[in-house]
């Protein structure tokens, strides 16, 4: 393996718990669809994407999400149960990568929008000591899994993406990433980011 000068890590499901059904569950009382329709529509699209990549405000999102989800209340309501996807920190990844602090430089690329970097921002100050740069989709108009957003990443840390470990917990992410040249590790859970780490001595 690559010497490995740089750890790049999500944020959803990697640092912070992320459950789109408690989004559902806000919004079921607003609309005229059961949480079991709710569930069926599509959850991600082009609405979605373009979100993650700054081309729809939160205001314009909000808008699709209250017709598609047949929603019957006001933004502000609508922003707290797309908030509420975001749940507690992975307090046991987090330690990890405070002990990796001194010792290499480490990242997040994260897909997300204004609403959700406001408010994971709020519950997480530390952060901003705790890594290198905080990349986010909506910022950089680029998303995971393109090929040119990890390249990207790669570019502004300065190192050839062959030197930089990539950790996610979606499939088509990594192999974004690996189609990118960069070292990945599929996240399942923390035992998963504890055993790269190990693996460099990082622990």
């Amino acid at each position: 393996m690559p010497n490995t000068e740089a750890l790049v890590f999500d944020l959803g499901n990697v640092l912070i718990n992320v459950d789109v059904n408690r989004c559902l569950q806000h919004w079921e009382k607003f609309s005229s669809l059961s949480l079991q329709e709710l569930a069926a529509l599509p959850q991600q699209g082009n609405a979605f994407a373009q979100h993650e990549v700054g081309q729809l405000s939160d205001e314009q999102y909000f808008d699709f999400i209250r017709q598609q989800m047949k929603l019957q209340t006001s933004d502000d309501e609508i922003q707290a149960g797309w908030n509420a996807m975001l749940g507690d920190r992975i307090e046991d990844t987090i330690a990890m990568i405070r002990q990796c602090n001194g010792k290499i430089p480490c990242y997040v690329f994260s897909n997300t929008n204004p609403s959700h970097q406001a408010k994971w921002s709020y519950d997480n100050p530390d952060f901003n000591d705790l890594f290198n740069h905080i990349f986010v989709s909506s910022e950089i108009a680029l998303r995971k899994p393109t090929v040119e957003s990890y390249q990207y990443v790669c570019r502004e840390i300065g190192l050839a993406p062959e030197k930089v470990m990539f950790f996610d917990d979606r499939e088509d992410n990594i192999a974004g990433a690996q189609s990118a040249g960069l070292q990945t590790v599929l996240v399942r859970d923390s035992q998963d980011v504890a055993q790269a780490l190990e693996a460099l001595d990082l622990l």
